[in-house]
């Protein structure tokens, strides 16, 4: 499929970075809503709710269908190390109590600059 040549790579790769991590954050706030719609007082938003990591790590499980094999292989280091990073960030909340919030936004920036490094390494 041809690609349009008046999009410049750069924002292909923030589009196709910003676009799994948008739904994620669409579907987490429209599963709220679902769960809570029949309670008269909802509870406050989870600090999980704004958690894209897990959908960017998908969405490079998804580009390594596309991938070269040396890509490949990358590509699953790396969906491992969002995963394991997701999970580290767990162990520290719980652990250490650090706030979550923070790590779920450092884990999410984390991942959309992985998401990006594999969609740019497979074009």
């Amino acid at each position: 499929m041809p690609t349009n040549p008046s999009v410049s790579p750069s924002l292909k790769i923030v589009a196709g970075a910003a676009i799994p991590a948008i739904a994620t954050l669409i579907f987490n706030l429209l599963n709220f809503f679902v769960d809570n719609y029949r309670n008269p007082k909802p509870p406050e938003l989870s600090d999980s709710t704004y958690d894209v990591a897990v959908g960017c790590a998908f969405a490079i499980l998804g580009i390594c269908f596309a991938a070269d094999k040396e890509t490949n292989f990358k590509l699953v280091v790396l969906l491992v190390s969002l995963i394991l990073a997701v999970l580290a960030s767990d162990v520290l909340y719980l652990a250490a109590h650090w706030n979550r919030l923070y790590l779920i936004i450092l884990v999410n920036c984390i991942s959309l600059a992985g998401l990006a490094w594999a969609i740019s390494k497979t074009g």
